[in-house]
């Protein structure tokens, strides 16, 4: 007689809770967070012309005129800075406050996915938690390539593999890795994120979509007769291979860094499908940086969403005691990235947006005097800044620029005259003191002034004076600007003479 016997069947998914308020309120929280953590740091937004590059870039993309596209990895880039350039938003203040609220709406899409792959809510909470306001997202921030966005399109592909994995999911998944690589070609190490859509061609044709972009970025460079490898970031470095490999953890000094890291390694043995992908990913991201050369600070940033996912499902997996030391260990990392936040105070220079956004206000508020002429100079090698672009540009995107500066060589010379002169307190001690009686102080600060001319001609003798007085100076010329106000390239209204 045959016996009867169960077999056993294979383990299934976690079915998370069903969604209710406490669901609602920990998306509002997290929002509320990431924008609070962001919001002050703003004004600080680095916006020298490389910097602005996307944005410009974008902007020309919409049929806008603009000085001459940076040619950075093709339209690629441009096509996903578009959100923040579209529509009027109130100067460069509102592209970056929609930079802040879409770098907000990041955790969001963390807490979706790992809330849909988790049993418990606390999980998924604490590492979203610690994507909304990690030490790592303000000082990326606040870097030299803060505006350009690369995590939050690996977001989006990650919200991708949410629900029906369709075939527009599949491709939005591989869209979302395109956009985020011409920005961060490390991204592309989220690859295996794909694994998880089961039709096998169609996620070899997301692949495909996510390489394309910068494909034909490195295309684009090489026609142009850039360093291809240079711009890739994998120029090389002096520095030994050992003492790169170094620096890749001497990073990860801060507790909100240290946990994406090591939370993942705790589910090798409970949920290892999840953290086997994503440690390939990070072994990939990492030789591409060694192979760069330089170490960046946030090197695995953009991998950021997709650790906190896997991070969430590895202390999902834990005993109830372990999930819970897992989330105080979040919280007290938060509280102490709370607790030793250190932002700098505007340092007054055409490189920092809050100092730009009030110069651009300062002059639309004089409009009835003008239209002006500006002009920047900055001593050299140091952190000042003289291009005016940024200020134009602010008010460009307001939809205020029109009737604002002057505009062609003959106005530029006859108009009223700001100067915005940026350096060390001898020389701007040295540029009050020889001020002419027809050129007004407007405003002084620890590193910089503005001043206010009739025109050129009766600003000249001080500029001259200014020039030979100290280190030589760096002078705005007008191309890149005036090309923003739909006019073509224009030489310098004015050059420091050379020294006797």
């Amino acid at each position: 007689r045959l016996r009867q016997c169960r077999v056993p069947s294979p383990p299934s998914a976690p079915t998370p809770p069903p969604a209710g308020p406490l669901d609602l309120l920990a998306v509002g929280a997290l929002v509320a967070i990431a924008f609070a953590w962001r919001l002050p740091g703003l004004p600080l937004i680095e916006v020298h012309p490389d910097a602005l590059a996307p944005l410009l870039d974008a902007h020309r993309l919409l049929g806008r005129p603009g000085p001459e596209p940076s040619g950075a990895l093709g339209i690629g880039r441009a096509l996903s800075h578009l959100p923040l350039v579209l529509g009027r938003p109130d100067g460069l203040s509102g592209a970056f406050l929609r930079l802040a609220a879409l770098q907000s709406l990041l955790p969001v899409a963390v807490w979706a996915v790992a809330r849909q792959r988790c049993r418990s809510l606390l999980a998924p909470l604490a590492l979203a938690a610690l994507i909304a306001a990690s030490d790592a997202s303000l000082r990326h921030l606040l870097s030299p390539r803060g505006v350009w966005m690369a995590a939050e399109w690996v977001g989006l592909a990650l919200l991708c593999t949410l629900g029906p994995r369709s075939r527009l999911a599949t491709l939005g998944a591989g869209l979302g890795l395109g956009l985020a690589a011409v920005n961060a070609p490390v991204s592309l190490a989220a690859l295996p994120l794909l694994l998880r859509f089961e039709r096998r061609r169609w996620a070899a044709a997301a692949a495909a979509l996510a390489c394309l972009p910068l494909l034909h970025g490195a295309w684009s460079l090489d026609q142009a007769g850039v360093d291809v490898w240079q711009a890739l970031g994998l120029g090389g470095s002096d520095a030994s291979a050992v003492d790169r490999a170094g620096q890749l953890f001497s990073r990860l000094d801060r507790p909100t860094s240290a946990l994406l890291f090591a939370a993942p390694l705790v589910g090798l043995v409970r949920t290892p499908r999840a953290v086997v992908p994503l440690l390939v990913g990070l072994c990939v991201a990492a030789i591409y940086t060694l192979i760069g050369g330089t170490v960046h600070e946030g090197w695995w940033r953009p991998l950021a969403p997709w650790m906190a996912v896997v991070a969430a499902q590895a202390v999902d997996g834990l005993p109830r005691k372990g999930s819970s030391i897992a989330a105080l260990l979040v919280a007290l990392a938060l509280a102490q990235a709370a607790a030793t936040r250190e932002l700098d105070q505007d340092p007054q220079t055409l490189g920092r947006a809050g100092h730009v956004h009030d110069l651009a206000l300062w002059i639309d508020a004089r409009r009835a005097e003008g239209p002006w002429a500006v002009l920047g100079l900055a001593e050299p090698g140091g952190d000042g800044q003289s291009s005016m672009l940024a200020v134009v540009f602010d008010r460009v995107l307001a939809g205020r620029a029109v009737g604002l500066f002057a505009e062609g060589p003959r106005p530029l010379r006859s108009a009223p005259l700001l100067v915005h002169v940026e350096g060390e307190p001898p020389q701007l001690t040295l540029a009050r003191a020889s001020l002419p009686a027809d050129v007004d102080l407007l405003a002084l600060g620890p590193r910089s002034l503005l001043v206010q001319a009739p025109a050129l001609p009766a600003a000249q003798p001080w500029l001259e004076r200014l020039c030979l007085g100290g280190r030589p100076l760096d002078v705005d010329g007008p191309t890149p600007w005036h090309a923003l106000l739909g006019r073509g390239a224009l030489g310098p209204i004015f050059a420091c003479p050379p020294a006797p």
